[in-house]
């Protein structure tokens, strides 16, 4: 049987060793350890500018107990929760107009 084509060894494959590829993946291994401590302080610095960039966008606010704070409004029960906060506002007048006969 003759082959059909009939071409030179690459290269790669003429000057490929096995001590030496042996050797070079040894080395690859032992520098795998400094790789990885590498990324986490490239991964670490990432996180940190990400966090800068948000915090330099937020506006920091402290509410206290007696706050309003708006609310996200559910358009399903939207009329009914403008009811609820209407009755809660007459309600903490009457109380507040009752406090304030009281004293």
């Amino acid at each position: 049987m003759i082959p059909v084509e009939i071409q030179e060894n690459s290269l790669r494959f003429q000057n490929f060793g096995v001590e030496k590829s042996n050797e070079e993946r040894k080395v690859n291994l032992d520098l795998l350890d400094e790789v990885r401590e590498e990324a986490r302080i490239k991964d670490e610095a990432l996180k940190r500018r990400v966090e800068y960039k948000y915090s330099s966008k937020l506006r920091p606010r402290q509410f206290q107990v007696a706050d309003l704070v708006m609310q996200q409004v559910n358009p399903k029960n939207y009329s009914r929760t403008v009811q609820e906060s209407q009755e809660q506002c007459q309600e903490q007048q009457v109380n507040a107009a009752y406090k304030g006969s009281t004293e």
